[in-house]
């Protein structure tokens, strides 16, 4: 199920799509990001939320997935201008988990209304180096997956060569001794 957008919301917004392919599904929770800086003298947030992607590819400017907007402070940011993939993670956890189909593509949308350059996040460049490192070229895209940047919040242009370092999270059930069935519906989306 999706919700309306308020296109007033969405001001310059970055976007990178990926692929569930767990079979039957995943139960997602979060977001992780990795940034690199971020405002030291406002206090203006900045937001992420989960998409669908339209049949062209492209996340969508019309729907978001309900329960999985989340707006976090500076204050809860993580920021590192190194990289190590841990200590400068910031988790942009949901309301409400939410079941995605197998083999399904969604995008998450990151904005905010601050200046330009007070949020940077980390992203890997085919052909760059690693960070850190002066040896070790970038040759994969590890995700299946897109960049997208906007300068409207309708019109995406896709980077081929870019991809935002990020983690997705995702529910672990336990089911010793506990059995259930789910039947998981997942709606069309919807204006």
């Amino acid at each position: 199920m999706t919700s309306p957008l308020n296109l007033a919301d969405t001001p310059n917004p970055l976007a990178q799509t990926f692929r569930v392919t767990e079979p039957g599904g995943a139960v997602l929770t979060g977001i992780g990001l990795f940034f690199y800086s971020k405002p030291t003298t406002n206090s203006i947030p900045v937001t992420l939320e989960l998409r669908p992607v339209t049949d062209g590819g492209q996340p969508s400017s019309r729907q978001v997935y309900p329960g999985t907007r989340v707006t976090l402070a500076p204050s809860a940011i993580s920021a590192s201008t190194s990289f190590d993939g841990s200590s400068n993670e910031t988790k942009f956890s949901f309301d409400e988990p939410i079941y995605i189909p197998e083999n399904t593509e969604l995008a998450f949308i990151l904005y905010t209304n601050a200046e330009p350059g007070d949020y940077q996040i980390w992203q890997a460049v085919m052909g760059e180096y690693y960070a850190g490192s002066t040896q070790k070229r970038i040759t994969s895209q590890p995700a299946t997956g897109s960049f997208y940047a906007s300068s409207n919040g309708t019109s995406w242009t896709a980077e081929q060569l870019k991809d935002v370092t990020f983690k997705v999270y995702q529910a672990q059930f336990n089911t010793t001794g506990v059995y259930a069935t789910l039947y998981p519906d997942a709606p069309p989306p919807t204006k």
